[in-house]
């Protein structure tokens, strides 16, 4: 095993700030996407959308009536590019809309 060469902390914490970040706006909850959507996007039928699965690109949205479901999919490609701006990549690749 070979000796490392000793490193400055302030290098580290600095890098380890950025990767905590960087995971921070990569990891997103249920709540975060509810929150951002509704000032968005669903203001006034939030109340009808609860949220399923949010991973590989996916997210899933369930509604509790045809008619809602009818109505986010036309704002399904509104509601993915909001995400990735928000995301600052092309990270949700899909939205599923179901009914509950």
């Amino acid at each position: 095993m070979t000796k490392r060469e000793p490193r400055k902390l302030e290098g580290i914490l600095e890098s380890l700030l950025k990767e905590i970040e960087k995971k921070k706006r990569w990891n997103l909850n249920r709540a975060e996407i509810f929150r951002l959507l509704e000032e968005k996007i669903l203001k006034g039928i939030s109340h009808h959308i609860k949220f399923g699965e949010i991973k590989r690109g996916k997210v899933t949205m369930m509604v509790d009536n045809p008619v809602w479901c009818y109505e986010l999919r036309f704002k399904k490609d509104l509601i993915k590019s909001v995400l990735n701006e928000y995301l600052g990549k092309e990270k949700i690749k899909e939205v599923r809309v179901r009914v509950q």
